[in-house]
């Protein structure tokens, strides 16, 4: 079977277009590496999305899986506009940073609904002095605040955690489309496409 191998190169311009659709406004920083035995991109933004919504764009164009239980790592296929491709990137990084501002409406939320949490400084933060900081009234506010600015409460029903951004619809993303993968090196199936089973059937509005 011919299938199209395109770069990491050509991988991150793809990921950078579909970034900039999903999330309009949002300045990424998109970076390709190249090393014995594979390729990676690295993702890096402020504010903006959180991780797991840039993850739900950004693993669309993976190539490759891990299974760290066997220590195996396989091949993911797509189509592009149809036609069988091999992303060049095996696997893709999303480095999410926060600016002062954003760390403040945390920090001020978490105060705001836990009533004995004793506050601290966006610079006491960078520090990482938060982690551990607990007063009298038993708050965790570096774990509350992690928890916040990941988009996630962490069983803390008191925090209404950062929303990051919703994906817009992306006409990039819209041209790709899972084929299968080489689940621990299985063979092709009968109809030339790789044997299915590992990673995601992909769908995109």
């Amino acid at each position: 079977m011919t299938r199209k191998y395109l770069s990491c190169a050509d991988t991150a311009k793809l990921l950078r277009q579909a970034l900039k659709e999903s999330f309009p406004g949002v300045t990424f920083g998109v970076t390709s590496k190249t090393y014995s035995g594979g390729a990676s991109i690295n993702i890096r933004w402020v504010d903006g999305p959180l991780s797991s919504q840039v993850k739900d764009v950004a693993s669309t164009f993976e190539g490759a899986y891990f299974d760290s239980m066997i220590d195996y790592k396989g091949s993911v296929y797509h189509t592009l506009d149809g036609e069988q491709v091999s992303f060049g990137a095996d696997f893709i990084f999303e480095n999410r940073h926060y600016s002062d501002a954003l760390i403040q409406r945390g920090i001020d939320a978490i105060v705001t609904g836990y009533g004995g949490c004793t506050p601290i400084t966006v610079e006491q933060y960078n520090k990482g002095d938060a982690w551990g900081w607990r007063n009298s009234g038993g708050c965790d506010l570096g774990r509350a605040l992690n928890a916040w600015l990941s988009g996630t409460n962490d069983g803390a029903d008191w925090i209404t955690p950062d929303a990051g951004m919703q994906a817009k619809p992306s006409a990039t993303l819209s041209r790709v489309s899972f084929a299968g993968s080489n689940e621990y090196g299985a063979p092709y199936g009968a109809n030339g496409y790789p044997q299915s089973g590992v990673g995601r059937q992909l769908s995109h509005n």
